[in-house]
């Protein structure tokens, strides 16, 4: 007899993927990245240099409670996490995270922070690698945009007041040079 069990896990995987170059070829895949192509296409490109990938993340109490209101509908109003409302945010203060928090550290304490809409067909419902159901946000970080030491990122369902952060994780990613492309893409596993 197979053993049924009721828990529910959620783990993550990012990558950031970064291009560097001539400002208008760069300026370009950025382009064609917000419009939703592939990564598989754009890093065939002379411009792509490599992936950064970062294991893990924190599920917020804030998120969680929010994903309840709205799996139950307890509050018709709430904004999801959808390819309207949905954010990817990067901050430079690498502060634990704690699952009590609200905002990225770096917006907490008035440092360097950007949250970057989602790129064209995101989220969307994937299969992880080990056949999980699972949900991908990408979002194009372009020249000029988010240019200093990154060192956390969540998904978020907004970029200003009233926003609710799903997750954050505090890791040292890197710097961001001015005149290069990062895409940020973070898939939630579930299983």
């Amino acid at each position: 007899m197979k053993e049924i069990s009721d828990s529910i896990k959620w783990r993550t995987v990012a990558r950031i993927h970064c291009f560097s170059g001539p400002p208008e070829r760069i300026a370009k895949i950025g382009r064609r990245a917000q419009a939703g192509d592939a990564i598989s296409e754009l890093v065939k490109t002379e411009e792509y240099r490599e992936t950064k990938e970062i294991d893990g993340n924190l599920a917020l109490d804030v998120g969680l409670n929010h994903l309840i209101d709205i799996i139950a509908g307890l509050d018709p109003s709430a904004i999801k996490w959808d390819s309207s409302h949905a954010f990817i945010g990067v901050g430079d203060d690498g502060g634990a995270a704690v699952a009590s928090q609200t905002q990225l550290e770096a917006e907490r304490n008035g440092t360097d922070y950007q949250y970057v809409a989602m790129d064209a067909g995101f989220p969307m419902r994937t299969t992880s690698i080990d056949g999980h159901p699972s949900v991908k946000y990408r979002a194009s970080f372009l020249s000029g945009v988010a240019c200093w030491g990154w060192a956390e990122w969540c998904v978020a369902n907004g970029n200003g007041a009233g926003k609710v952060l799903l997750n954050r994780k505090a890791e040292v990613i890197g710097t961001k040079p001015a005149f290069d492309l990062w895409i940020f893409e973070t898939e939630l596993v579930f299983g």
